[in-house]
């Protein structure tokens, strides 16, 4: 019999047949530094142990998603960058493709729903310029925006 006794702090531990554990991270979270942590309970005829899993899940940088459709629906209304949240300070641009700048942002949150100056761009593709603060080289490419 197994049990957990303590879950994690910030994912799930899953008891798999043949006794194996499967630790899933919660969304958006890693930490180098201070790793996750859960204890689980073993039992059998002879009696019950516990165990302490220490798990450090590694950040792994940043997801752009290269479209989005701001038309109110709900579903993919804003340009959609994962994994800002470990780089503070990190700046975006976005440009038309006359390179006039249409959007930016310090610590951007996942935000902009494709307006500039409180008026609908127009569909089509953009290009973003995304510089992380880490002193890392800056990471640019396109965005299609489609209502």
């Amino acid at each position: 019999q197994f049990f957990i006794l303590d879950p994690p702090g910030n994912g799930q531990a899953v008891f798999l047949p043949g006794g194996s554990i499967n630790y899933l991270p919660g969304q958006d979270y890693c930490d180098d530094d201070v790793p996750d942590m859960f204890s689980y309970v073993v039992c059998n005829p002879a009696g019950c142990d516990t165990a302490t899993v220490f798990i450090t899940v590694q950040c792994t940088g940043v997801e752009v998603f290269n479209g989005f459709s701001p038309n109110g629906d709900g579903v993919n209304d804003f340009f959609q960058i994962n994994g800002l949240q470990n780089y503070p300070g990190h700046r975006l641009q976005v440009y038309n493709r006359w390179g006039n700048l249409v959007f930016a942002a310090v610590n951007y949150q996942n935000t902009w729903d494709g307006k500039w100056k409180n008026q609908d761009l127009p569909d089509g593709t953009y290009f973003y310029y995304l510089d992380l603060g880490d002193g890392s080289k800056p990471l640019s490419g396109y965005v299609e925006l489609h209502r």
